[in-house]
């Protein structure tokens, strides 16, 4: 099995289903801050599902259901810390390098850090069951196209 291949096509697929759910999110939320949420998601996902899928299955060189369902559900997790920290460091960009007046002051960056944690929890609780359901699934693609 090419060993690249798979880590990318398993990102890429969840990727795709980051950015669908990043869309379903800003139609529904009522912040008018989250217009590059698609992208955070999207970035997030890939991100999160190529290393899990690099560390569990491509180095370890095993595409067991197992490993799969293992390294789906790490990126399903780890892409909501990941995706709500992209949004600090966008709050961040946009008040104090395009100096954009904001209700609130965004965190430093090493503080949103801890605060990031709430947002996900918050999400994996609301979505996780998507996310984590989508990256098994993007997984499992993978290895079917390979």
């Amino acid at each position: 099995m090419n060993n690249n291949k798979f880590a990318l096509l398993s990102a890429t697929f969840f990727s795709i289903s980051g950015l669908l759910i990043g869309i379903i999110y800003v139609q529904i939320s009522a912040t008018e801050t989250n217009g590059f949420f698609p992208a955070h998601s999207a970035m997030a996902g890939f991100i999160s599902a190529y290393y899990s899928a690099l560390f569990l299955n491509v180095k370890k060189n095993d595409y067991s259901t197992k490993k799969i369902i293992i390294a789906g559900s790490i990126a399903g997790i780890v892409s909501h810390w990941i995706c709500w920290y992209f949004l600090q460091i966008q709050l961040n960009f946009e008040y104090h390098t395009l100096k954009l007046e904001v209700m609130e002051i965004p965190p430093h960056l090493f503080d949103a850090l801890y605060l990031v944690f709430a947002y996900c929890l918050k999400s994996i609780i609301f979505v996780g069951w998507a996310t984590i359901g989508t990256a098994i699934l993007s997984g499992f693609l993978a290895k079917k196209k390979i």
